[in-house]
């Protein structure tokens, strides 16, 4: 009977601790360092007043779209965005962003628009395989990461940077609109498969040929002027 009562007593302390770690984390405050991003946050999504953003208020946001879109805004750090994992939408254009954090976790992420800020460099988007449509046009990108784990993306908006080459496009199946116009490709590659394909803006580039766009039978749209 003793040895019961001692089980029983363990396993309702060990209850209690877990209940209370589960707790803790959802009471967890974000470390947000930008003020004026955070000041956006606990604007819009501080539900307990106390002007903080918890673990738990992060995890209910499904849309962020920052004060800066149409005007340039003041926001130049996103440290803490990794916390609202059931986002769906991510709009932080027309800030001064000059790189952005790890979005590894943000994996229900359907639109990513970054347009117009400072970056030079796109993070590891590889386990965003929700994402349909990629806004990064109007930055100082060099370069593209590796999106060919991206099947889903249907949009793919990368205009007036500094990209000399396009990473491998051949697996992006089901993307209708590419627009690389005013970069410095010297050559396109990969569109072949891209059966799907509805326009494609190219003008303003360094190309001397175009590749075979005989397959692309839904093409409707082709700049490249």
């Amino acid at each position: 009977m003793k040895k019961r009562v001692i089980q029983f007593l363990i396993i309702l302390c060990l209850s209690i601790i877990s209940l209370s770690a589960a707790n803790q984390a959802n009471t967890t405050i974000i470390d947000i360092p930008d003020s004026n991003f955070k000041s956006y946050l606990v604007e819009h999504f501080d539900r307990d007043g106390d002007g903080e953003i918890s673990d738990a208020e992060a995890k209910v946001v499904t849309y962020i779209n920052t004060p800066g879109n149409y005007t340039q805004g003041t926001i130049t750090d996103l440290t803490g965005i990794a916390h609202f994992t059931n986002l769906t939408y991510l709009i932080c254009s027309y800030e001064r962003l000059t790189s952005l954090p790890d979005l590894s976790s943000l994996t229900n992420l359907v639109t990513l628009d970054c347009y117009g800020n400072l970056l030079t460099t796109l993070p590891d988007l590889s386990k965003l395989t929700k994402l349909q449509s990629l806004y990064c046009s109007a930055n100082q990108l060099i370069a593209l990461p590796d999106l060919a784990k991206l099947t889903h993306l249907s949009d793919l908006y990368c205009s007036n940077n500094h990209l000399t080459s396009l990473p491998d496009l051949s697996t992006l199946i089901h993307l209708t609109t590419l627009d690389c116009s005013h970069n410095r490709l010297t050559y396109l590659r990969g569109l072949s498969k891209l059966t799907k394909l509805q326009s494609l803006y190219c003008s303003g580039n360094k190309l001397t040929t175009l590749p075979d766009l005989s397959k692309l039978t839904n093409l409707l749209t082709l700049d490249f002027s």
